[in-house]
């Protein structure tokens, strides 16, 4: 316990600190990181699953029945469209019927396109977070990795990990996300009128953005599990080495001197452990809000499109169908992001099996 207290508060928790807040609903008290480390170190969990489910349900509920009035105001927008585009259609002509569609069509348009692109914004911002939650405890983690004897994947993770990690955070950044925006910009334009036709530039950003998210998380996670398995494997060789050593190389002392340095392994490891576990719930806490509110309302969409489809024109229905492919693109590069992440942070956690 000494030992552990020592490490832990030696360690400076002060840049995840402002990451707190978006936690503090779940915990349902005001909590520091330390406090979330001494949990997890004693074996106690932050709160119980049954809390974590009923915070999230009613935090899709709240989202569903925000977005309450929108749907409705679109769902009449859409009726009286639909309306006035069959009077007009039979009795003023094909051409004041376009016109009137047109007005319709941007008013739909100008509602759920606001929504897409506060939701698209929110889950880049949720990307960064994540990044700047992990870049915060890496230091320290890898300094707990050295000092429990994981050398060899300390030095892996310090380059390679921090370089594919960036790569792969300025990938989902700087052309996962524009390609959303550029998807849905098309898919506003080619519903306009019938003879612009943009949907094949729509399904080959699609196709692109699939391709790239699929194989940019198989790599990495098939690298980073083979090589974090490669060095934990040296790890324990070298450890078990010099534990030997120890033992039979200095008389009468070898056995206690070998099984106080176990005692400092195994307070830094459960230490290490902790401080992984508190960084996963930290990232869980930055994207459980864009992932509810993304959800929630592609889900009202979809609500929206299959009771609205009778009665409404079919661009209306292509367009809401382009924007949940949007939304579904955007929550796809932001829990490609989470994911790196998390296996980064549970690659670490597991290397104390490894090394022991």
């Amino acid at each position: 316990e000494d030992n552990i207290s020592q490490i832990t508060e030696s360690v400076d928790f002060g840049e995840m600190e402002k990451f707190i807040g978006d936690i503090s609903g779940i915990a349902g008290e005001k909590i520091s990181v330390k406090d979330i480390v001494y949990k997890f170190v004693r074996g106690e969990s932050l709160v119980e699953y049954q809390t974590v489910f009923k915070y999230v349900g009613s935090l899709m509920f709240a989202e569903v029945k925000s977005r309450l009035p929108a749907l409705l105001s679109l769902l009449s927008v859409l009726l009286l469209c639909s309306l006035l585009g069959c009077l007009n259609a039979e009795r003023l002509g094909s051409g004041v019927g376009e016109i009137v569609h047109f007005v319709g069509y941007a008013a739909i348009v100008t509602t759920i396109t606001a929504l897409c692109y506060s939701l698209v914004s929110s889950a880049l911002g949720a990307v960064d977070k994540v990044s700047s939650v992990v870049q915060a405890v890496f230091p320290t983690l890898l300094a707990l990795m050295v000092s429990t004897g994981a050398t060899a994947q300390a030095a892996l993770y310090s380059p390679t990990t921090l370089f594919i990690d960036g790569f792969t955070t300025i990938f989902i950044k700087n052309f996962t996300f524009p390609c959303v925006v550029a998807m849905l910009a098309l898919s506003v334009v080619s519903n306009i009128t019938k003879p612009v036709k943009l949907k094949g530039f729509i399904d080959f950003l699609s196709g692109i953005l699939k391709w790239g998210i699929g194989l940019a998380a198989t790599v990495f996670s098939l690298f980073l599990t083979v090589k974090g398995i490669s060095g934990g494997l040296a790890d324990g060789v070298t450890v078990r080495t010099l534990k030997y050593a120890l033992n039979s190389s200095v008389p009468l002392v070898g056995g206690i001197l070998s099984g106080g340095a176990d005692v400092v392994v195994a307070a830094a490891s459960l230490v290490r452990s902790a401080l992984g576990l508190t960084t996963l719930v930290l990232v869980f806490g930055a994207v459980l809000m864009p992932v509810i509110k993304i959800a929630a309302l592609t889900f009202a969409l979809r609500i929206v499109n299959a009771v609205s489809q009778p009665f409404s024109d079919d661009r209306v229905y292509s367009f809401i169908n382009s924007v949940v492919s949007v939304l579904h693109h955007a929550l796809a590069g932001l829990l490609l992001a989470t994911l790196m992440y998390v296996i980064t942070i549970i690659m670490i956690v597991l290397s104390v099996q490894a090394v022991f």
